[in-house]
């Protein structure tokens, strides 16, 4: 499948129309392991190629759903806060309302600096964002579960119960 994925992008390429470039660019990736060192800076070229091509042909939903998991990939705090405000200003232009895997990564980034008040309050976004699009999914469990662990820090237990119970 991954051959015929680079034949895929080899002859849109070579054509006029190269409308379907990002999402084989996109679809490449996935044949990419995150978690395996050397495939990384791969897969990260090959989603910023995606992004790149979005933004050209002002596809503003996968533009903005490509840079979020862009920035999911970025190691660094600082590219990865950069990249996030990208995605939401793409989804925001389209008033897409699906934001909360967005507010997530932003959680997650102020968690793992230390900044739990700032993770709280991203979380809580993502949160309303999931309850206000009725997401039924995991996703919705573990949003639940991530405030429960970030009250937790912020000393705040009985609060958390309710979240993990919720969870």
């Amino acid at each position: 499948a991954k051959k015929m994925v680079e034949r895929a992008i080899a002859i849109i390429s070579t054509q006029k129309d190269k409308s379907k470039l990002p999402d084989a660019y996109f679809e490449l990736s996935d044949y990419y392991d995150y978690n395996v060192q050397d495939q990384l800076p791969k897969k990260i070229k090959l989603v910023e190629q995606a992004v790149a091509g979005f933004q050209q042909t002002k596809n503003k939903e996968r533009q903005g759903y490509c840079l979020k998991v862009l920035a999911d990939l970025y190691g660094d705090p600082s590219k990865v806060l950069q990249t996030l405000a990208l995605s939401l200003e793409a989804y925001k232009s389209i008033n897409y309302t699906q934001l909360q895997g967005v507010y997530t990564i932003y959680g997650s980034v102020y968690y793992e600096q230390g900044n739990y008040k700032q993770s709280l309050n991203y979380e809580l976004l993502a949160l309303k964002s999931a309850e206000s699009c009725n997401d039924t999914s995991m996703n919705l469990c573990q949003i639940y579960n991530t405030i429960g662990i970030i009250l937790t820090r912020l000393d705040e237990k009985e609060k958390a119960i309710d979240y993990f119970k919720i969870a």
